[in-house]
């Protein structure tokens, strides 16, 4: 049961992270009425989506170059966002990439992405 848990969480990652989205996860999928998707990303979502990439492949639900791809793909991306001081800001338009207004850094999700990304 956990194993087909882990595997439909990672589909929700892989059905998203495209070129489309620019390799960025959205922050919600809204499911009840009918389906919307939230066109933005913080950077706990980047920190988690490349979490979810290496557990896929330690589940071996993809293969080491499929996740070197995502990851790789990401971090292109990431180089294109528009920083404060090297941080990355709270929250950005996916499609675009712009950050969102008001722009701030959060200390939390700054956080999260960091140990993330170092873990990683």
């Amino acid at each position: 049961m956990l194993n087909e848990v882990a595997y439909k969480t990672w589909k929700f990652f892989e059905d998203n992270i495209t070129l489309e989205n620019n390799y960025l996860v959205c922050d919600n999928f809204q499911a009840d009425r009918k389906e919307k998707t939230v066109n933005r990303t913080s950077s706990t979502n980047i920190g988690l989506e490349m979490i979810s990439i290496i557990s896929a492949y330690d589940m071996k639900f993809i293969d080491f170059k499929k996740a070197k791809d995502y990851l790789k793909n990401i971090f292109n991306t990431i180089k294109m966002l528009s920083k404060w001081n090297g941080h990355l800001y709270n929250w950005y338009t996916i499609n675009t990439l712009e950050p969102l207004k008001p722009r701030y850094i959060s200390t939390v999700d700054s956080g999260n992405f960091v140990r993330i990304h170092v873990y990683s």
